[in-house]
């Protein structure tokens, strides 16, 4: 029943409304409880549409923020399914300063950091960090992020790297 849905919001995503989209990624939300259905999401290359509603320039800021809590409930159920496409794509929105949900992807890009060093070490997500500390409009973040970067190079999954 579960994934039945799943296969339709792929198809309510590939639509043109904003609406269509909004209402998948609100289902989809839901669904993400369990791994199976994150699992099958990456199988079949959902993160592909998820960039699209979070990164799209034509997207409703509706659509980024229900695409920026669908990829914080992926990283909290299951964090080691995340894709580099994710986080390069959270890399993406936090460094670029017009953005307005730019500083909510960075607190979602410390979250990814922290649960998942191995993604981090294989993707711009130090570089994006690194830059926010010397950044003026992240300072309310700084101590955080100083300690996500300390959390990352004392990881052994990135010291192997």
């Amino acid at each position: 029943m579960e994934l039945a849905y799943v296969r339709k919001a792929r198809l309510m995503l590939c639509e043109n409304s904003d609406s269509i989209r909004c209402n998948a990624l609100k289902g989809l939300h839901v669904l993400c409880d369990d791994r199976a259905v994150i699992a099958y999401m990456f199988k079949h290359k959902y993160d592909i549409f998820i960039i699209r509603s979070f990164e799209g320039t034509a997207s409703s800021s509706e659509e980024k923020t229900l695409a920026l809590k669908l990829i914080l409930k992926i990283i909290e159920v299951s964090p080691d399914l995340v894709s580099r496409d994710i986080a390069n794509s959270l890399s993406a929105v936090a460094s670029y300063r017009k953005d307005e949900c730019r500083l909510q992807a960075l607190s979602v890009l410390r979250l990814l950091a922290s649960r998942n060093p191995l993604v981090a070490s294989q993707t711009f997500v130090l570089i994006t960090l690194s830059d926010a500390v010397l950044d003026q409009e992240c300072k309310a973040f700084k101590a955080s992020i100083i300690l996500t970067l300390l959390q990352l190079l004392d990881s052994p999954d990135t010291r192997r790297l």
